[in-house]
């Protein structure tokens, strides 16, 4: 994600930590059940892609478009 996205390191490293902390929360309540309901690998570079290369955004920014790619996802699966 460093590299692809240009994102700093210490960027990617939260973004790493967010998806395996939602794949444990998946594991312990299926919250997010079924096959859409977690963040993936892909989704991943999506954020990272939205975020970007300019590490002047900050850690909010950061959030916020994970936020938004998570909203995004869970709309889509309650229409499906």
């Amino acid at each position: 994600m460093h590299k692809r996205c240009k994102l700093p390191p210490s960027h990617c490293k939260l973004m790493i930590a967010v998806m395996k902390e939602l794949q444990k929360i998946r594991q312990r309540t299926h919250v997010f059940a079924g096959k859409h309901g977690f963040i993936t690998p892909r989704d991943l570079f999506r954020w990272g892609n939205r975020h970007g290369s300019s590490d002047t955004q900050g850690l909010k920014v950061l959030a916020e478009d994970g936020y938004m790619l998570l909203a995004e996802r869970c709309a889509r699966c309650d229409r499906v």
